[in-house]
């Protein structure tokens, strides 16, 4: 995983955001069938090493995709993408585990899939856009919210 979080960049440059989460969730997908029809724990640990590989460069693309996002602090919209994720980090087994005590493993692991599939379609957003959502960093305005704040709670910063 750490290899190809590395490459990341190359890879993005090569196939652009969107092809480059599409492409991934595609081959998270496929290797999320490999766990279930696993035979031994050597092959199952393979299977999800192979999951590790398709995700590496999911998440570093919704960085960046957040710290463009018109209207909004790069730190704030990075902030709050961490949080969602570690929601899904903390929430994600205990929701996996009720699916599966409820319906079974496999109905379990057919929700994961089907939240990928939801992930891929959702794709698009990650584009960098001219107009749209998104700014090029060359245009970012670093917000000075933050000393506006400060003076609102009556710590005065003097850089003169």
């Amino acid at each position: 995983m750490a290899l190809v979080r590395l490459a990341g960049d190359r890879i993005v440059t090569r196939l652009g955001p969107v092809l480059t989460v599409v492409w991934a969730l595609a081959w998270r997908r496929g290797a999320s069938c490999w766990p279930r029809g696993a035979r031994s724990p050597l092959a199952a640990l393979i299977g999800f090493a192979l999951i590790g590989l398709g995700a590496a460069n999911i998440v570093p693309v919704m960085f960046g995709a957040a710290g463009r996002l018109l209207g909004a602090s790069p730190g704030i919209s990075i902030a709050t993408v961490t949080t969602l994720g570690y929601a899904g980090l903390l929430s994600g087994p205990a929701l996996i585990g009720f699916l599966a005590q409820a319906g079974g493993l496999p109905v379990a692991l057919a929700a994961v899939a089907g939240l990928l599939l939801l992930t891929a379609a959702s794709a698009r957003l990650v584009r960098p856009s001219r107009e749209g959502l998104h700014k090029p960093s060359s245009q970012r305005s670093w917000d000075p919210a933050p000393r506006q704040l400060l003076e609102d709670t009556g710590f005065r910063l003097s850089l003169e």
